[in-house]
């Protein structure tokens, strides 16, 4: 198969990969992460494919959240 019929989705490139990956969220520095950059630019790649997905809005929605959450205890 050639890279084109396995592009991955826009979410799943830098900078949103980080959201998709649990198991590194819990070892960056919270302090590092702009959740309202991020999710910002992911509303507008959306609107751009003109495609929503649910199910990866609601992965960026509780990844945002956990990271808010660790910003909020090391304060």
């Amino acid at each position: 198969m050639s890279s084109t019929t396995l592009k991955k989705p826009f979410y799943l490139r830098p900078p949103w990969n980080i959201l998709f990956e649990f198991h590194k969220l819990e070892k960056l520095t919270p302090w590092n992460v702009n959740i309202a950059y991020l999710l910002t630019t992911f509303l507008k790649e959306m609107e751009k494919t003109g495609q929503v997905d649910f199910r990866a809005s609601g992965v960026v929605l509780d990844s945002s959240a956990l990271i808010y959450l660790m910003k909020s205890k090391l304060f």
